[in-house]
Order: structure tokens, then C-alpha cells, then sequence
């Protein structure tokens, strides 16, 4: 398996198993959780928001998400 793909599917693992995960469909793309992430961890990427490797699940974004797209902290 090429790095590519095996990164790919392990970003893809940690987000399952408790990284921050964004509802792209509830998302409004705001910038609330931009403005409030202690670690800088997320971006507002054309009409994505990006969350990386950065992240220590401390849910202030989910909590001050207006429409709750962000979760899955656990």
C-alpha cells in the first residue's frame, strides 16, 4: 500500500474513533470554531472545514457550534 492511501485511511480511522468530526451537512461555515480553537486547529477551506492533526479534542468548538455540525469527541 502506497503512503498516500495508508495515511489517508488512518486520518480517516482517527476521526471515527474520537477526533472532532464536522456535519458537512449541518454545517453553516461560519467561522465560529475557527475563531475559537485554542490550538489553531482548524481552517475554513473553500466551503470545508478542516480540522488537522493539531486538534486535543477539547470540544470547545463543538460547544460553541450555532448549529451543532461538530461532535463525535468521545
Amino acid at each position: 500500500m502506497c503512503k498516500a492511501v495508508f495515511f489517508k485511511k488512518l486520518k480517516y480511522r482517527r476521526d471515527v474513533l474520537g477526533d472532532v468530526i464536522v456535519n458537512k451537512h449541518k454545517c453553516l461555515y461560519c467561522g465560529t470554531c475557527v475563531a475559537v480553537c485554542p490550538m489553531d486547529a482548524i481552517e475554513l477551506i473553500d466551503k470545508w472545514v478542516e480540522i488537522n492533526e493539531d486538534c486535543n479534542d477539547c470540544s470547545v468548538c463543538a460547544k460553541i457550534c450555532p448549529v451543532g455540525a461538530l461532535g463525535g469527541v468521545k
